[in-house]
């Protein structure tokens, strides 16, 4: 159903989300979401490599504690994460595909929704698919 843009009130809030759920849509990712664009993702070494109390890639970028690279299997030019992405992916995935968001929310979050977050996260926006 479609809302008149004058027959609704747009509200934002904050709300915790937990790093462990941040860590299931990047494996969802990782895993499979965005192995058609996605070559690599490698820890940044020289912004003080891997974090303590992280057992896996996906820990360590939804910590927010280490500097991260991916690299694309277009171009396979490294782009280098700035600071506060994932934070700004999850803002996006929520303002720009409800319906995605909504499912984390509820836990039935997919390959999908993974992919598309972690574009979000890496460019800003959906690039591919």
């Amino acid at each position: 159903m479609r809302y008149n843009p004058e027959d609704v009130l747009i509200v934002r809030t904050e709300m915790p989300v937990k790093r462990e759920r941040i860590a299931d849509l990047l494996v969802g990712a990782f895993e499979g979401g965005s192995n058609y664009w996605l070559d690599a993702v490698v820890i940044d070494k020289s912004k003080g490599g891997w974090p303590d109390g992280c057992e896996y890639m996906s820990d360590v970028v939804a910590s927010g504690l280490a500097r991260w690279v991916f690299f694309t299997e277009d171009d396979r030019e490294d782009i280098r994460h700035p600071e506060n992405v994932v934070g700004a992916g999850l803002s996006l995935l929520a303002k720009e595909f409800p319906k995605q968001f909504e499912l984390f929310l509820n836990e039935q979050d997919d390959a999908e929704t993974s992919d598309i977050f972690f574009q979000l996260v890496c460019f800003g926006e959906v690039v591919y698919g």
